[in-house]
């Protein structure tokens, strides 16, 4: 064979070497042709896990799921009125949510949508009323428990109220063993809301699939043990005060 066809073949092996060492470092290093999917996971309504008694459901675990969702921290000059049934009556009682200046419960044991419009909207307006010193104001409303029925009156009392109010719903949360009350049409009626929320641009916090995914536990069936209570205000506080860190929360209880 010729000196010069020698010198060509070589030429030819080392450029075959050279680019499959090439190739092979660029697949390492994440070159070459690739598909780029960008999404976001939006999380929904778990489904119901079955449970042993009516004080324990999906045993509350102490893991955190990912809240991603927060808010600047408010201003002083801004109020925040709680509206809801009794899950926020106990929600206050465990987390005294009403004992800041600029905090404001208005709940009642075993109500809903004749309540809002006949006490609760005005009680809230007198809130508004007699803080003058306060400039603003938002109201987080959970509601639902004890009228799932009642979704279209409930869709037709939020979307006026989102017209000239600061408002944010928050998904009714999981119940266990409880007469006339189902995961299945809690979550029918968070759907709902969730879809008003999207049409009306309304904030909506699911609590539903955060407990869901992390485990709560109920004294009977429909309200929640004290750890619950103060996981469900982190999550307000997160998405709706700013706040994305607290001291001890204390221990399931």
């Amino acid at each position: 064979m010729k000196r010069g066809t020698q010198i060509l073949l070589l030429i030819l092996f080392s450029i075959i070497i050279l680019g499959g060492s090439t190739f092979i470092i660029f697949e390492v290093l994440g070159g070459g042709f690739f598909y780029r999917s960008d999404t976001v996971t939006e999380q929904k309504g778990g489904g119901y896990s079955g449970q042993t008694s009516n004080s324990t459901v999906n045993s509350y675990n102490g893991q955190k799921s990912d809240q991603s969702t927060t808010v600047s921290p408010l201003s002083e000059d801004t109020g925040i009125i709680y509206i809801g049934d009794s899950r926020f009556v106990g929600m206050n009682d465990v987390c005294h949510i009403d004992s800041n200046s600029n905090r404001f419960v208005v709940a009642k044991v075993g109500q809903g949508l004749s309540w809002l419009k006949r006490e609760g909207l005005p009680q809230a307006q007198q809130i508004v009323s007699s803080n003058p010193s306060l400039h603003h104001f938002k109201y987080v409303i959970c509601l639902g428990v004890n009228d799932l029925a009642d979704i279209e009156g409930y869709k037709e009392v939020y979307r006026q109220l989102s017209q000239d109010h600061d408002l944010t719903l928050v998904s009714v949360g999981p119940v266990g063993n409880y007469p006339g009350l189902s995961n299945v049409d809690i979550e029918s009626f968070n759907q709902q809301l969730k879809d008003l929320c999207s049409e009306c641009s309304i904030p909506y916090i699911d609590d539903y699939t955060v407990l869901t995914t992390e485990g709560y536990q109920t004294q009977d069936g429909l309200h929640y043990k004290d750890a619950v209570y103060q996981r469900i205000y982190q999550i307000l506080q997160q998405q709706v005060e700013g706040i994305t860190s607290w001291e001890n929360t204390g221990e399931n209880n």
